[in-house]
């Protein structure tokens, strides 16, 4: 099998940033928790996030310091698949509205950056 570059897993990170954006973008939070599909559909893309993050952190240790809260995004992907159970929607729906955004800017911006850069 050939690694995947990290550039891939930057890129699933942002394209589930965005549809996480695309499917809350104009629901409030009753329409939120009443939607079951909807719930999934964004708990879906925090673990693909999560396991992304968790990607980067095993074949590319040395970038681990672009990602402060690498540790927090890997938990949350492991509560949501392990700990489904237990799920906090208002605590997802925070991580949505309020983590995922500048977090999707901060990996945007280390794409762009490393397009310009080989990588091995």
């Amino acid at each position: 099998m050939t690694r995947r570059d990290i550039r891939a897993f930057l890129f699933d990170i942002v394209e589930a940033c965005d549809l996480i954006a695309a499917f809350i973008s104009e629901k409030a939070f009753p329409d939120y928790l009443a939607d079951a599909m909807l719930r999934s559909a964004v708990e879906r893309q925090a673990i693909i996030i999560g396991e992304a993050m968790a990607q980067i952190a095993r074949s590319w240790p040395e970038r681990l310091q672009d990602f402060p809260q690498r540790s927090a995004i890997v938990g949350f992907r492991n509560h949501v698949v392990h700990g489904y159970f237990g799920i906090d929607h208002t605590q997802v729906r925070d991580i949505a509205t309020v983590h995922v955004p500048p977090f999707r800017h901060a990996v945007a911006s280390m794409l762009d950056q490393l397009g310009t850069e080989e990588q091995g």
